[in-house]
């Protein structure tokens, strides 16, 4: 499993990964005229289609255009971020909730400038009624008013219900899709999931497009206007050409 270190490397030596990246910053940067997105859901149809991945590096792309950035563990079944991170605060945002903890106790920097880290409690239960809550309102609302950019890692959203409910409650959605991994309804089913919650889909994220030249999965962005194209390349066998994304 890729270090932070290794991961921002990754980002900054491949020209694919800084490109499909950036675009997808700047997508979500002018996806709202009237309303900054600050709040981004990330999620996938299943697990191990790369969502923890795709979150660490829009959070070093946003970090990277100097948006104070916060990355926060949702995904309690599996939680990665912090070991991706390598990083395990003392303290994470449920027991903050649970125990009236000061907020910024459980944020921690990371070793990149303007990106910071809250973790989540493993194996929590009734995550969608603290998602649900009052308490967790009044924290997210407090998040925003730090950072300029909250980014949540969340469970699949083919599987777990409590990602349809953040969804419903942050300013956009991004869906992370590995190529070839999953059956094209499911991954339809998985929007319409979003759309039902009313969620502000941002855009669909093809994980696993690849330069010739490269051994490294690259992220290429779709809006979700762009929904009849998703299901043209998915039905495509996996071609290795430059990606350009769509906005």
């Amino acid at each position: 499993m890729p270090s932070t270190k290794s991961i921002y490397d990754i980002y900054k030596n491949e020209p694919g990964v800084q490109e499909s990246l950036r675009t997808l910053r700047t997508n979500i940067q002018f996806s709202s005229i009237d309303k900054p997105i600050k709040t981004i859901t990330v999620t996938s149809v299943a697990p191990g289609e790369g969502k923890t991945s795709a979150s660490l590096m829009l959070g070093l792309a946003m970090a990277e255009a100097g948006k104070k950035t916060l990355l926060v563990e949702v995904d309690c079944r599996r939680p990665m971020l912090g070991t991706k991170l390598k990083l395990r605060p003392k303290y994470n945002w449920t027991q903050c909730l649970y125990n009236d903890i000061p907020v910024s106790n459980a944020i921690v920097p990371t070793i990149l400038r303007d990106l910071y880290f809250m973790d989540v409690e493993p194996q929590m239960l009734r995550l969608t009624e603290v998602l649900n809550s009052n308490k967790f309102s009044a924290m997210l609302s407090k998040l925003c008013d730090e950072f300029d950019v909250v980014i949540f890692d969340t469970p699949p959203i083919g599987i777990f219900i409590e990602t349809a409910v953040l969804a419903n409650q942050t300013d956009g959605t991004v869906l992370v899709i590995k190529t070839g991994f999953n059956d094209i309804k499911e991954e339809l089913d998985a929007i319409a999931q979003l759309e039902k919650a009313n969620a502000h889909i941002l855009g669909v994220v093809l994980n696993g497009m690849r330069y010739t030249s490269s051994k490294y999965s690259y992220y290429h962005y779709y809006n979700k206007s762009n929904k009849d194209e998703i299901v043209k390349i998915k039905g495509r066998k996996r071609r290795t050409r430059k990606p350009s994304a769509k906005s």
